[in-house]
């Protein structure tokens, strides 16, 4: 099987558990953080997080909280708003874990592709999935990783993230 074959194969693989987790809902048994109160604030009023960048629109570029997959991806840095959905599965050199993040798909897009390139990260592809989701694509150190980002259900201040690394060693 050649490996553009093995990568759509698992890009495919990756949608279906998306899918799932979407069908799984708020079914889920994972412990997640309490639900935290938010200001509200008028419609393109800048804001700003602790260390966040604030940017045109109202929306603030997420504050940094660590490696993802707990801890296990040191060099796949999260928003510091992520919370785990699962756990973190293993399968021979392959490490997927999924996130539930809020904060729309577009400004996400932006910090993956900022935080992965101080990382070392190559971009090797940025596909739009449709209007609410996309599919990034790296490479770095013998290793490739798939980040899928899609708007959770109908909320557009909320994406759903699966991130996935390959170890070619």
């Amino acid at each position: 099987m050649s490996q553009y074959t093995r990568r759509l194969c698992y890009i495919f693989s990756l949608l279906a558990l998306l899918l799932v987790s979407a069908l799984a809902g708020c079914s889920s048994t994972a412990t997640s953080a309490p639900p935290q109160a938010t200001a509200t604030r008028a419609a393109g009023t800048p804001t700003t997080p602790p260390g966040g960048i604030p940017t045109p629109g109202g929306t603030a570029s997420p504050t940094i909280a660590g490696a993802a997959c707990g801890g296990q991806l040191g060099d796949v840095i999260l928003p510091a708003n992520a919370v785990q959905v699962g756990s973190t599965e293993t399968t021979g050199a392959t490490i997927t874990c999924a996130y539930r993040i809020p904060q729309d798909v577009q400004t996400l897009d932006t910090f993956f592709k900022t935080q992965m390139k101080k990382s070392g990260w190559t971009l090797l592809k940025d596909n739009p999935e449709g209007p609410q989701a996309l599919v990034q694509e790296y490479f770095h150190a013998q290793r490739f990783a798939t980040l899928t980002l899609s708007q959770h259900d109908s909320d557009a201040h909320t994406t759903d993230v699966t991130v996935t690394v390959e170890s070619s060693k």
